[in-house]
């Protein structure tokens, strides 16, 4: 169903949305130097980086692992699981359409770095969780964290890019998450392999420790 919504809604965008047009037009090589000399910075690398360990975490830990916890841990029926995976989701939605609010409150780079700290923590609880309290209390956290730390690096991205070169800044952006969808299942499934449900959350809380690290390390903080 969503999928059908996103026809009448890039129908209204394209006729009502006012958008800066790029004034000059530029040689497909210069075009290209240009744009790999924007994206060759220390901060939006440290985004992109950013942005494949928060898919990491999606499709491996929260995804993947979580369903098999509730189901080894609890003995939970698939309603049940999708039940607490959705009212978690819900969270992700209000923070998200908060994001506006929050920032007036923080700056970007402090966003990101409280989202980092709800990653941990959440994959923390999950590890040595044995109760539906805490595991909705984690989902929560977990949802949290994503509706701030997304569209944060979302906003910064934007911020860095020229508008000359913003459509492949996004482009790129799109690619390289493919890759911790890609590999997140595949690395904690290691961690899975190597000591159960607990070391699989374990790991993804040092990829929330990793992600910690690279803001604090290469992420400059907004202007303004």
């Amino acid at each position: 169903m969503l999928p059908v919504l996103a026809i009448p809604l890039g129908i209204v965008i394209a006729f009502k949305l006012k958008a800066p047009v790029p004034e000059s037009s530029q040689e497909l090589g210069t075009y290209l130097r240009n744009t790999w000399k924007n994206i060759n910075q220390r901060s939006v690398w440290g985004l992109f980086v950013l942005n494949i360990l928060a898919f990491f975490l999606i499709y491996s830990a929260y995804l993947t692992y979580l369903p098999i916890l509730m189901e080894t841990r609890l003995d939970s029926t698939s309603f049940t699981i999708g039940l607490i995976m959705s009212l978690a989701s819900g969270t992700m939605t209000i923070v998200s359409a908060s994001i506006g609010k929050i920032h007036r409150l923080l700056d970007t780079q402090k966003i990101i770095i409280i989202g980092t700290g709800f990653y941990f923590a959440s994959m923390t609880l999950f590890a040595f969780s044995f109760s539906y309290w805490f595991i909705v209390l984690p989902a929560l956290l977990y949802c949290f964290a994503q509706g701030m730390v997304l569209p944060a690096i979302q906003t910064l991205l934007v911020g860095l890019a020229p508008i000359q070169q913003r459509a492949a800044f996004m482009s790129l952006n799109s690619m390289v998450l493919r890759i911790g969808q890609t590999a997140g299942p595949l690395v904690i499934g290691f961690a899975y392999g190597f000591g159960g449900i607990q070391y699989a959350f374990l790991g993804g809380s040092l990829v929330a420790l990793i992600m910690l690290g690279i803001v604090v390390g290469m992420v400059r903080k907004q202007p303004g």
